[in-house]
């Protein structure tokens, strides 16, 4: 925070000195003044001046004035990407403003670019350790989106310990799943049921869906398939009572069970309820693809290539179809088609990808393959 210049009062007493020396004493004052107006505005470097010549008032009001952009580009659905390059310019002005750091890992993370939003909170922790337990949690999961599993483990556990062991289920399940990645079960069963005990994030009182879902990948690990079932079971009852829970990602993982434990005709169940029930893109997609994953594993590899087929020109044709979600499907298609040796199918899968969407990221790797 910039250090507010305090005016030095001089107190004398009037009673003995003279009119003369009066009009010295303002003379020396006015150019005291003088000298330091001219160090605050001509000496140093221009990057080092900028932030003590602006009230601290200022300052707020303009962080307060992007952060009110960004709620309103949030609720809106709007690009943030211009918003990101506010707050980067704000934060290069203003180096020593924690709020600016903070603003600008968020637009990042909206715009799901991890590695600049990790480096934004870094900056933020360096900058000031007040609101450290949000920070580094914020910090953990960009790291864990990057791979970056030692440092994610860091940051959560830098969380844990600004709470005195105290966290939120949120962070004790992330814990958990990152201990899992590892392979070390013991650890992650330890930090799931400390999820459970713990309260949820924020206002939450219910958060417990997440460390259910995390046991059942414990035990799944295990080879305790009843288990891991019965643990889905209880995060897809408990994600009833949270309208934020990711109810179609305890469903989808009910489905991988079901399809460890070779029952396949449950999992088609499962999959075709989380089709119709959850209509957002990722698990759509995702369903169709275990989906074609079960007739492949059949034998029916011709199959699956179709099925996706017809699941493509479902959304190709739907009257509300989604660009990007035709795209993803698009490019599930071309590459199961080349799964199934159809490369000429493929070839045309992959220029209708291109059109659709020429800076999809899968059409790189879909070219490689084809070659």
């Amino acid at each position: 925070m910039p250090t507010p210049i305090r005016h030095l009062h001089l107190r004398r007493s009037c009673g003995a000195v003279s009119l003369s020396w009066l009009v010295l004493l303002l003379l020396l004052a006015i150019a005291l003044s003088a000298v330091v107006y001219l160090a605050v505005n001509r000496g140093g470097n221009g990057n080092a001046i900028q932030a003590p010549q602006v009230l601290q008032a200022q300052i707020d009001e303009e962080l307060s004035m992007l952060q009110q952009a960004f709620q309103t580009a949030l609720q809106e659905k709007q690009d943030l990407a211009r918003l990101a390059a506010q707050a980067r310019a704000f934060t290069e002005q203003y180096p020593d403003q924690q709020g600016g750091y903070v603003l600008l890992a968020q637009t990042r993370m909206g715009l799901k670019q991890w590695d600049q939003a990790y480096a934004a909170w870094k900056n933020a922790l360096a900058n000031d350790t007040a609101g450290a337990f949000e920070m580094s949690k914020m910090a953990g999961l960009c790291a864990a989106k990057l791979g970056q599993t030692d440092q994610a483990l860091s940051h959560y556990q830098q969380a844990v310990q600004a709470t005195n062991d105290q966290a939120d289920s949120e962070v004790y399940a992330a814990l958990g799943q990152l201990h899992l990645a590892l392979n070390d079960t013991t650890s992650a069963k330890e930090m799931f049921n400390r999820a459970v005990k713990a309260h949820g994030p924020g206002e939450k009182t219910n958060y417990k869906h997440a460390a259910y879902a995390g046991l059942a990948d414990v035990a799944s690990v295990n080879k305790n398939i009843d288990s891991a079932l019965a643990w889905a079971d209880r995060a897809i009852k408990m994600a009833k009572l949270d309208s934020d829970a990711d109810s179609a990602a305890y469903h989808i993982q009910k489905a991988r069970l079901y399809m460890d434990a070779n029952r396949d005709q449950d999992a088609v169940t499962m999959l075709g309820y989380t089709w119709s029930q959850f209509a957002s893109a990722p698990w759509r997609i995702e369903s169709a693809r275990l989906r074609a994953k079960l007739h492949e594993r059949n034998g029916q590899l011709d199959k699956a290539v179709d099925y996706i087929q017809a699941i493509t020109e479902y959304h190709s044709q739907a009257e509300a179809r989604d660009q990007e979600t035709l795209a993803n499907f698009t490019a599930l298609l071309t590459q199961w088609q080349i799964k199934a040796g159809r490369l000429e199918a493929a070839k045309v899968s992959l220029h209708n990808l291109q059109t659709i969407m020429p800076t999809h990221p899968a059409i790189d790797e879909l070219k490689t393959e084809l070659q």
